[in-house]
């Protein structure tokens, strides 16, 4: 539920309940850190994250930062009755501020009013909803500074809590901060948020005592010390224990401290134990009157009368319980006062106490909830309620609600009896939750939906959507053992779908970074596929295989055949595929149809708000921005990228955009910031089954170590990766990125047997392949290790002339200082300075300051001039990749509000972002700013 001021009379947030500021004590490191996220409102939003154990003081805390803040607070609370109602805390926080939505663009807006259920119309989009949200927040602080306070996020529904961290995330221009509480509990994951945490901790003995004391309770030390030890400091359970019932004050020490060893009290995290005398205690009808209260959202007085009538109850019943201090009254109705005591309550509730409790709240909720509520109340399959359930899930996907969708259809399987009925709503529920990002539950619930007996076609469809989930969650072993296996089962029979599932495995095996598998596996789906009858998936997969294995003329068949059926394809079919579809055209040195491609991916899954495919498109695009010369722009893109996998949870893009993104510190001289990053990587993304990364990683590792001059540790992890990634079967040298960066490093530290030989795989390769890269990387090699200058200058020549047909400025400038060099040494000081000045001048213009460096003190040598024009680095560089991107846009005709709905920030985001970036670039207008991003960036 929402509550848009603190409880109990408070204002604006500038005023608390007393109950909760007269037993606020210690806390005072949390207190100064939630202080300086709240008064970071003013002038540039922040966020938190409370996290704690039941009764830890989390809410309490809250009202602390309420009380303090002098700008306006909004509250808002997850409820446990809610969580399948998708939206439900959003439109809580977001309806009381709908004069703000006029100011959003039409998409967005359209697609939150929707999703909050104010409008009729299609399916929104996730990414214009939340970017909706963070608009309409954005535009609320821009009349007074705002605080958002989120109590109970473990029970904020779905859809929300996305919507509430993707603003949390994005508040760096905003005056607006945010605050998250979360419970943790025995058993169950908190939803912690990637933000700052403030972690609470049980209270020390001296708190526990000023605690007890500030409550007006006069308890003996020996007591109050022995509980504080038995609870773990926890205040809630410190003061239960030793208010509840008798005072102790009156029993005396000795059985004041037998009492507190008695109450079952459990050290630590769980106190449920604690709870259960005090309800033995109260009267039956008591104990099922708190019942109602548990499993209801908080109610006014008079409807919980006609609720509690509905069971045989009263109000009157509910008198015990205040006097044991266990409800509450507000404004917002009547409470339990204690947030562990709901669970307790549930746990110890008969069923056939419960079954009638939720009936009879289903008579009062809503048409949703009383849906949900009467399937809690089903003893067991209930084929009206389920389809019911079915109804409500559509309901909620048609607003964008995928993760309450996925709940509900859950729940409905459950009520269905009829087994193959089940199954399909089993494979619903996973498939909402494979769109919700949710995959660790889309994997188990589409296992679940095979059974023994289940249709061909089902089963196949379910075993694809499980190995999407698990590759997602980093286990493309698994993924590719189960779509084989039952490819295996269905070949004779069913050779058409067997060959669509061998189709798919190549994706999970391609993680794997088994090249000869994925050819394979591709070869064998292919051959069972009838001729005009695949799918377009398998067509992009078959592509994909033939790029891979550097097979020229059936690349070329393929893409021809792909590029045909693409205008017919659904939108979001085509936008998933494109990306791989580029990726395919890089490996095979077509740029232009790759970052065609590529653009048209990004930009559509921008427009149609498909998060889930933006990471990977995205570090498809920042491999043809490094290839091709553009550098920031190709940092820029896997920034973003790393930062939408580690959202959306996507395992494998998240390491692959952190490996991309050590390269570029690497080739640019930032060897201490590229070894953190490979660092992290093996750290947070080691445990996974990536094996495709392994090679990438060390290549890494390796080209840092050839930036600065030493080859020898750059040969030795060079040849570490060239060892991952030909000993599973790599044909095509082009995915092999480092091959140049080996050549060299072998050549220079004296390994010239070794250098030919991996000279002569890129000659064999280059011919049998067509590509001209490895030709160009072959050809200089050789050049380096030539015994006379004239062998070594034809060598040299002839990779220029590769590099020409395949722009590659990085490698070409390589080259070029390798010319160089020659020259030099063969006493031709006129030449040399030719090459080692261009060579230098697109080394600066890269950004790739070693070897500027290199190219330097070798145009010094040869008696050039030596000066480094700082005009040539490039003046991208100097922006953020944020900034980077929003420059980019702008530069492509977009306003302000046009660019914050393409990268889902917000119109004030953009305007700071901007005057920064003028600054930086030292220009003051949208003209001057086209003109630098096209002459360094060129058009998209």
């Amino acid at each position: 539920m929402s509550d848009t001021q603190p409880p109990a009379g408070s204002s604006g947030g500038r005023a608390v309940a007393s109950e909760f500021r007269d037993v606020f004590v210690g806390r005072a490191d949390a207190c100064r850190r939630l202080r300086s996220v709240v008064s970071a409102a003013a002038d540039g939003g922040s966020s938190c994250v409370i996290v704690g154990e039941a009764g830890i003081g989390k809410t309490a805390l809250l009202h602390r930062a309420a009380q303090e803040a002098q700008v306006r607070t909004i509250w808002v609370r997850g409820v446990e009755s809610e969580t399948a109602l998708p939206f439900a805390c959003a439109a809580d926080l977001l309806t009381p501020l709908r004069q703000h939505f006029d100011s959003l663009p039409p998409v967005q807006r359209q697609s939150l009013e929707r999703a909050l259920a104010l409008t009729e119309g299609t399916t929104p989009t996730d990414l214009a909803i939340c970017a909706g949200a963070l608009g309409v927040l954005a535009a609320a602080s821009d009349h007074e500074p705002l605080v958002v306070l989120v109590d109970d996020l473990q029970w904020v529904d779905a859809e929300s809590q996305r919507l509430l961290l993707f603003v949390a995330r994005r508040l760096a221009a905003e005056r607006l901060s945010m605050v998250f509480a979360v419970r943790e509990q025995p058993g169950h994951a908190a939803p912690i948020p990637d933000l700052p945490v403030i972690r609470l901790t049980g209270l020390s003995l001296a708190e526990c005592r000023e605690l007890v004391r500030r409550r007006g309770h006069d308890i003996p030390p020996p007591i109050v010390r022995e509980v504080a030890r038995a609870t773990g400091g926890n205040p809630l359970a410190v003061l239960e224990t030793l208010t509840h019932g008798r005072q102790p004050t009156a029993l005396g020490l000795a059985s004041g401290v037998q009492r507190a060893a008695t109450m079952g009290i459990t050290v630590g995290r769980s106190l449920e134990q604690a709870w259960r005398p005090v309800l033995e205690r109260l009267p039956d009808a008591t104990r099922r009157a708190l019942f109602v209260l548990a499993v209801g959202r908080p109610l006014a007085t008079s409807v919980l009368a006609d609720l509690l009538a509905a069971v045989g109850l009263s109000i009157a019943d509910l008198t015990p319980a205040e006097r044991e201090g266990l409800i509450s009254y507000g404004h917002d109705g009547v409470t339990l006062r204690h947030p562990l005591l709901r669970q307790v309550l549930i746990d110890s509730t008969p069923l056939a106490v419960q079954l009638p409790a939720y009936r009879a709240i289903a008579q009062l909720a809503g048409p949703e909830q009383a849906v949900w509520y009467l399937s809690l109340a089903a003893a067991g399959p209930d084929e009206e309620l389920a389809s019911a359930l079915v109804t409500v899930a559509d309901q909620a996907t048609s607003r964008g609600g995928h993760g309450s969708a996925s709940t509900a259809l859950r729940r409905a399987a459950d009520l269905t009896s009829d087994p193959t009925r089940r199954a399909e709503r089993l494979f619903a529920a996973a498939t909402e939750a494979q769109l919700a990002g949710d995959a660790t539950n889309a994997a188990a619930w589409s296992q679940e939906a095979m059974t023994p007996g289940s249709d061909p076609a089902f089963l196949a469809s379910a075993t694809r959507l499980r190995g999407r989930a698990l590759t997602w969650l980093g286990q493309p072993h698994r993924a590719a053992a189960e779509l084989v296996a039952l490819a295996d089962a269905l070949a004779t029979g069913i050779p058409a779908l067997a060959g669509e599932l061998l189709c798919d495995a190549m994706y999970p095996s391609s993680m794997i970074g088994d090249v000869r598998r994925c050819a394979f596996l591709t070869r064998r789906g292919e051959s069972l596929l009838p001729p005009g009858r695949r799918s377009f998936a398998a067509d992009v997969t078959i592509l994909c295989a033939a790029a891979l294995q550097g097979e020229r003329h059936r690349f070329y068949d393929q893409l021809a055949a792909v590029q045909r059926r693409l205008p017919a394809v659904d939108l979001l079919q085509a936008h998933q595929e494109s990306a791989t579809v580029a990726f395919s055209c890089l490996w095979m040195e077509e740029f232009d149809t790759a970052l065609r491609l590529a653009n048209q991916a990004v930009e559509l899954i921008r427009t149609q708000g498909a998060p889930a495919a933006l990471p990977f498109a995205l570090t498809v695009r920042s491999e043809i921005w490094y290839r091709t010369g553009h550098w920031p722009a190709a940092y820029a893109d896997a920034d973003e990228a790393l930062q939408w996998a580690e959202e959306l949870h996507q395992v494998s893009t998240a390491g692959y955009a952190l490996v991309l993104l050590a390269r570029l510190d690497a080739v640019r001289g930032h060897r201490d910031k590229s070894e953190a990053a490979i660092d992290r990587y093996r750290r947070e993304f080691g445990p996974y089954q990536l094996d495709a990364l392994l090679g990438l990683e060390s290549a890494v590792l390796g080209l840092a170590a050839l930036a600065h001059g030493d080859p020898e540790t750059a040969a030795e992890h060079l040849e570490d990766a060239w060892r991952q990634d030909t000993r599973l079967g790599a044909t095509n040298p082009y995915p092999i990125a480092f091959a140049g960066d080996l050549l060299e490093a072998l050549a220079r530290c004296g390994s010239e047997q070794r250098a030919k030989e991996l000279a002569s795989w890129l000659d064999e390769r280059a011919a049998t392949t067509g590509l001209r890269h490895p030709a160009a990387l072959a050809h200089r090699c050789r050049g380096i290790l030539a015994g006379h200058a004239e062998n070594a200058e034809e060598h040299f020549v002839a990779a220029l002339a590769m590099h020409a047909q395949s722009p590659m400025p990085f490698e070409r400038a390589r080259t070029l200082l390798s010319l160089g060099e020659n020259r030099r040494r063969a006493r031709q000081p006129t030449a040399a300075r030719t090459a080692l000045r261009e060579a230098q001048r697109t080394f600066e213009s890269l950004g790739a300051i070693p070897w500027a460096d290199r190219a330097r003190h070798e145009l010094a040598a040869a008696g050039g001039h030596t000066r480094s024009d700082p005009t040539r680095r490039p003046k991208l560089d100097l922006l953020t990749p944020q900034e980077l991107q929003i420059a980019r846009l702008v530069a492509t005709g977009k306003n302000n509000v046009q660019t914050a709905a393409s990268l889902y920030i917000s119109r004030k985001t953009v305007e700071a972002h901007l005057t920064h970036v003028y600054r930086k670039l030292g220009i003051r207008s949208r003209a001057e700013l086209i003109h630098v991003v096209l002459a360094e960036h060129g058009a998209d």
